[in-house]
């Protein structure tokens, strides 16, 4: 994922590696139980609303935490599958929102 501006004006970077077949990477994207797993960073857990991953479909995930030194950064994502190539990659489009009190 390369960095993405939010609404706030802040950029996010992600990057994971993992070892595991293609395959087997493209199937843990396209999972919710899954990316609940291995997605959120260290210190949050993952709450999956909504995940419809076909193109077109749409995914909205919340990144959350009980460490308080983490809580200014607990936010929301969205976004929607473009495209899904099983043999090659897929592409989607997110953007982040903090979470207020």
């Amino acid at each position: 994922m390369t960095d993405t501006e939010t609404p706030e004006g802040r950029s996010i970077t992600v990057s994971r590696i993992i070892e595991a077949p293609p395959e087997r990477v493209y199937e843990a994207f396209l999972d919710p139980d899954q990316v609940t797993q291995w997605l959120p960073p260290t210190g949050f857990s993952a709450e999956v609303h909504e995940f419809d991953a076909t193109e077109g479909g749409t995914f909205r995930i919340s990144f959350n935490t009980d460490v308080e030194e983490l809580e200014s950064y607990a936010s929301t994502f969205h976004g929607t599958y473009q495209e899904l190539d099983r043999s090659y990659f897929q592409q989607q489009t997110a953007a982040s929102r903090r979470k207020r009190e």
